[in-house]
């Protein structure tokens, strides 16, 4: 088992950087604005759960959404 992690070690250490670029600079950004945009969140106090109710909304009474 161990011969096969020295194998493939270089590999893995190459694409390591962007592996570690894609979890802070897309994935975790992506996750983070999925649960805003299913909360109420005002700056100073704590997270409400709204669930889709932003979204419908945002669909079907917002007019600057609808114009």
């Amino acid at each position: 088992m161990k011969k096969q992690w020295k194998k493939y070690l270089p590999g893995l250490i190459c694409i390591l950087p962007w592996v570690i670029g894609f979890l802070v600079f897309q994935l975790y950004p992506l996750v983070v604005s999925m649960v805003y945009s299913l909360t109420d969140f005002k700056f100073g106090s704590s997270f409400k759960f709204v669930g889709l109710d932003n979204y419908i909304y945002m669909f079907t009474r917002d007019r600057d959404f609808n114009t």
